[in-house]
């Protein structure tokens, strides 16, 4: 059907009703607008979808966790249809900041269907969980070089720390990549903690000792520093 006179698209009324492909979407299409071009003839079928999807992903990888949504459309019968439904070309028209974010590519044939993919917000989690708790860590680390009532005091907070980052950041009721993390750190403090307790304290004396040549000239007086370091044996 051409009409010369006319340029623009316009919707088919209802009165008239085009053979149309016995197309199915999962979900259902809100709306079904048909079109038509008078300047070619061609009758353009309109699915509307607004529904939200369920996305599937694997949990244990979270927060670096990637989700996969599909959108499939088919001939209603299946494939007893005489007819088959192809996508030959995906026009995406989103903007370019929403296609970098979640991208969109047409399943292999005889499938039409459009597989999403986009990959969970990892940034929060960094500097919420995963740098926090690298730095507590290296805390515990540099403080083996300190007093033994220091080493102690460190390593306690540090696995209170832990324990509290392990209680408030579980979204999920499974075991995760975060909570490995967080495991491990927890781990490792918990060592340290140990083997400050178990091996023996060092013990430094300081000793003063003033070596005077004439006792009348204070000018003369030397000042010598004895250092002394004792372990006690094990018990």
């Amino acid at each position: 059907l051409v009409l010369r006179e006319l340029f623009d698209d316009f919707e088919l009324p209802k009165e008239f009703e085009p053979w149309l492909p016995r197309a199915r979407t999962s979900p259902d299409p809100h709306t079904v607008t048909v079109m038509l071009s008078p300047a070619t003839g061609t009758v353009s079928l309109y699915h509307r979808v607004k529904e939200s999807l369920y996305c599937g992903s694997s949990q244990w990888k979270y927060p670096f966790e990637s989700f996969d949504c599909e959108f499939g459309s088919e001939i209603a019968g299946g494939i007893l249809a005489d007819e088959v439904l192809t996508v030959s070309e995906l026009r995406d028209l989103r903007p370019n900041w929403q296609t970098m974010r979640v991208g969109a590519e047409l399943g292999s044939f005889p499938e039409a269907t459009v597989h999403m993919k986009y990959s969970a917000d990892w940034q929060f989690a960094v500097l919420s969980v995963f740098l926090p708790s690298f730095l507590i860590l290296a805390l515990v680390f540099f403080a083996q070089w300190k007093r033994r009532k220091v080493q102690v005091f460190v390593s306690l907070a540090a696995i209170m720390s832990m324990l509290i980052m392990l209680v408030s950041s579980r979204p999920l009721h499974s075991a995760t990549l975060l909570d490995l993390w967080i495991c491990g750190c927890f781990i490792h403090a918990v060592f340290l903690l140990v083997v400050d307790l178990t091996l023996p304290a060092r013990r430094v004396r300081y000793a003063l000792l003033l070596d005077v040549d004439d006792v009348g000239d204070r000018e003369s007086t030397q000042t010598v520093i004895r250092l002394e370091t004792k372990c006690p044996p094990f018990s």
